[in-house]
């Protein structure tokens, strides 16, 4: 087999990412990959050699959108490469409706794109290696020979050959058995002060409508220990906003010490110095109190709970087996809520210290000073704007959440149910989707002849009251100081800063005369919010 890095040494590649946060983590891992490996990355396909696509399955759209776009690649002569959800689920079966693909992957095979890219560069034809379950399984050409047999020799010494460093050399073990976990590769982080960490991968809970399970497998958790060095790592690399990652936070660490220990990770990671602490997806049935608890008091833990409800009937919950109901979902957001009140917790001091800090400790530069900006200050403002019944008002963390309308057997009145949880949650933000049939889910067997008039009509009444759920808690931020950790500029407007409150609210605020963005990007800074608009908050960063 031709060595790798030279079929890959300087050539230009491009990462496309589809779905979830696990998805973004993924990319980040296959671009520092290759650009360990002496790729170079791009920033159109126009300009790439390689294309690489990873998928997500979740819904219909995103297959559509997958395959509109590797169609529009079919006669630009670059190599195709598949990954993700997609490329798990249908295989060989890519190649049959798009021929012009070239390689295919599954979601636990992203330490062999190397080698299965450097095969079909080298005309040893379509590459397809596919995983089942945390097992690796065959890697074979589209005629079905062994395509990298001979990886483990010379494939896997030319990966961690060269003068690339030390991140080549760690792919000196990805063999064609794909032996480095995706943690475990170099990574390219989109940005330098945000970094993914993955704790655990797979689902063990098979929602009756969802393919997870059976994409990525049933869970696996990385061992504490682990966790706990990869975020003093990541803090210690200037990192100021880590996000915890699996299908299921709540439940990490079952399969390796018996019980669940996301409380452990979140106090623990807490404690690593971070500024900022995130994590997704938890499921209600699995939100422990001492998890809830863990989320209230550890200050780096960010004031937003992302809680998926999917339904507020208890009957379609029931089909969908989300094993929870309605009433015990509304009193999680109470004891949530209960627990965040008992800390002091609010939207508006939860990063205090840490970001009070983590600003200064960026530096009170000469672009700040030029701006004359309080890095200094996230806990003396906050505290000097929110007294009584302002505090009363914003305490409490913001909730988002995912809501399906029109599952299968879905009533007017198991809508109206729905409709009525919103009501009582009162959520910041909720990611609302027509359901979309999966084939091999148990819902895909399921009956229904609900018009798709009425599924559209109750999923336009659902996003106007999340809309007006989001404006009214966005309200309450107006006269209020938020500290913001800035990301960069607006997409619309390149004269405004753009970023993200300890609620997950976008901020903007004009960037000051004689500043760039480069100047912001990172910190933390307090903005006094003037206006607040159902997705986004606007004010002036605070002056000295």
């Amino acid at each position: 087999m031709n060595s790798v890095l030279t079929e890959l040494q300087g050539r230009r590649f491009l990462v496309r990412t589809f779905g979830c946060q696990m998805n973004e983590h993924d990319s980040e891992r296959v671009t520092g990959m290759l650009e360990a490996l002496g790729a170079m990355e791009v920033a159109s396909a126009d300009a790439a050699e390689i294309v690489v696509f990873m998928t997500c399955c979740v819904r219909e759209a995103a297959d559509e959108r997958l395959y509109g776009q590797v169609a529009s690649l079919k006669n630009t002569g670059c190599l195709i490469a598949i990954g993700g959800c997609i490329g798990q689920r249908d295989g060989a079966r890519l190649l049959e409706r798009l021929p012009h693909v070239d390689v295919v992957f599954g979601t636990l095979n992203i330490a062999q794109l190397p080698a299965l890219l450097a095969a079909a560069l080298a005309g040893e034809g379509q590459q397809v290696a596919l995983s089942q379950d945390g097992a690796t399984g065959e890697t074979a050409s589209a005629g079905g020979a062994a395509a990298l047999g001979d990886a483990t020799g010379g494939g896997a010494a030319a990966l961690g050959g060269g003068d690339l460093g030390g991140s080549a050399a760690a792919l000196g073990g990805a063999t064609a058995g794909g032996s480095l976990a995706t943690c475990d590769l170099p990574a390219h982080r989109q940005h330098a002060w945000h970094a993914w960490l993955p704790i655990m991968t797979g689902c063990n809970n098979f929602c009756s409508y969802c393919v997870v399970p059976y994409v990525r497998g049933r869970e696996h958790s990385r061992p504490l220990e682990q966790v706990v060095a990869e975020a003093a790592a990541l803090v210690a690399d200037g990192v100021q906003e880590i996000t915890l990652l699996g299908q299921n936070v709540n439940s990490y660490g079952r399969d390796l010490y018996g019980q669940p220990r996301f409380a452990e990770v979140l106090r623990a990671v807490g404690a690593s110095g971070v500024a900022r602490l995130r994590f997704a997806t938890s499921h209600p049935k699995d939100l422990t109190p001492e998890t809830i608890a863990a989320f209230a008091e550890t200050p780096a833990v960010m004031p937003a709970l992302h809680l998926p409800v999917q339904s507020g009937s208890d009957k379609v919950l029931a089909a969908m087996n989300r094993n929870y109901t309605a009433e015990h979902y509304l009193g999680l957001i109470a004891a949530v809520r209960e627990a965040c009140a008992a800390a002091g917790k609010t939207g508006l001091n939860a990063a205090s210290g840490a970001g009070a800090s983590a600003a200064s400790g960026s530096g009170a530069d000469g672009a700040s000073r030029a701006a004359g900006l309080n890095s200094a200050g996230a806990s003396a403002a906050t505290g000097s704007s929110v007294t009584g019944s302002n505090r009363a008002a914003l305490a409490g963390p913001a909730f988002s959440t995912d809501i399906i309308v029109g599952f299968p057997g879905e009533t007017e009145r198991d809508f109206e149910a729905t409709m009525e949880l919103v009501r009582a949650v009162g959520y910041s933000q909720a990611f609302t989707f027509i359901y979309s049939k999966r084939d091999g889910t148990p819902a895909a067997a399921m009956d229904d002849d609900t018009p798709r008039e009425v599924l559209q009509e109750r999923f336009d009444r659902l996003v106007e009251l999340v809309q007006q759920s989001a404006w009214q808690q966005n309200q309450q931020e107006l006269g209020q100081v938020v500290p913001v950790l800035f990301e960069g500029v607006s997409k619309r407007d390149a004269r405004m800063l753009s970023g993200r409150s300890p609620k997950n609210q976008t901020v903007h605020a004009p960037l000051p005369d004689g500043t760039s963005a480069a100047d912001f990007s990172g910190r933390i800074l307090n903005v006094r919010v003037t206006q607040a608009r159902t997705w986004y908050l606007r004010g002036e960063l605070c002056q000295q």
